[in-house]
């Protein structure tokens, strides 16, 4: 016969063991996503130029094109 006593007892045990597979979920789940987070860290600067970087190529290619525009030029008026 079932007593209140047991549905409440079923009703925890019931409860814990969901949170405790929800806390168990969410951690390994965490510890997955803080791998990938390293993974991608450690790719980022194979694949991606930094902002500084590209500036100072921008800046090089443009001193380089304008060298070749002045000997464009000289070779024009000369």
């Amino acid at each position: 016969m079932l007593t209140l006593e047991n549905i409440i007892n079923t009703s925890v045990a019931t409860i814990i063991t969901a949170t405790g597979w929800l806390i168990k979920k969410l951690h390994s789940d965490m510890g997955r996503l803080r791998e990938e987070f390293h993974d991608m860290e450690i790719k980022l600067p194979e694949k991606y130029l930094m902002k500084s970087d590209f500036k100072e190529f921008k800046n090089e290619l443009f001193a380089r094109l304008d060298r070749i525009e002045g000997k464009i030029e000289r070779r024009l008026e000369g």
